[in-house]
């Protein structure tokens, strides 16, 4: 009889027991999922049609602008400097007189020995004047051809596999900000500079326009 009670003690404290777990169950559910809910962030995406293409890869570097061609007029024989026939500007024709040098000596006197321009351009500089005394190699003036221009750059050595001869360039100036001028690379050097680590790269000019001189700035991307 004792045992009987025990059992249905035991089975109303079960049905009473089990209830208050399941609300306890679904209130934890609940809260979970609200907290769940609270902590989701949302966030807005944008997305866009992939479109096959061509990745290009640039080098941009500063140069200077130059005349491809330079020379320095030299006297045949020491003396003075007697005359001067040309300024920084002249164009002037290879073989054109430009000076004249008195090889003369104390007690013996001579005639004038005339400088000759080595080739066809305009006179870049001028560094004698009237009576300086001149030796052979001595410059007494610089001609360059204008038309011919070309730019100079500097390029890192990491860079050097990206190089050669014929790759095509787009130039610019400051001064004409507006304007794209080609150029291409006409000589690598083959030695690197031991202090900057770069080699130096020599670009031709279409001067076309007749815009750009030397010892302008120039912004090249090859």
């Amino acid at each position: 009889m004792n045992r009987n009670k025990l059992v249905l003690v035991i089975i109303v404290i079960s049905v009473l027991f089990i209830p208050g777990c399941k609300n306890k169950t679904d209130n934890q559910e609940k809260n979970g999922a609200a907290k769940i809910e609270e902590q989701t962030t949302t966030f807005a995406v944008s997305t866009t049609l992939a479109v096959q293409g061509e990745i290009k890869d640039y080098l941009e570097l500063n140069g200077d602008i130059s005349a491809r061609s330079t020379v320095d007029t030299y006297a045949d024989t020491a003396g003075k400097l007697k005359n001067i026939y040309v300024k920084v500007g002249d164009a002037v024709r290879k073989n054109q007189i430009i000076a004249d040098v008195d090889p003369s000596r104390p007690g013996m006197t001579f005639a004038a020995s005339p400088v000759k321009a080595s080739i066809s351009g305009t006179v870049t500089e001028v560094p004698r004047q009237i009576g300086s005394v001149i030796t052979p190699n001595l410059s007494i003036a610089r001609i360059s051809k204008m038309d011919e221009l070309q730019v100079v750059i500097y390029v890192a050595e990491r860079f050097i596999s990206k190089l050669k001869i014929g790759l095509p360039a787009v130039i610019k100036s400051e001064a004409y900000p507006d304007i794209v001028f080609e150029g291409k690379i006409r000589e690598i050097s083959p030695v690197v500079d031991k202090v900057s680590r770069t080699v130096e790269v020599k670009l031709s000019l279409n001067n076309t326009k007749n815009k750009l001189i030397a010892g302008m700035f120039a912004k090249v991307k090859l």
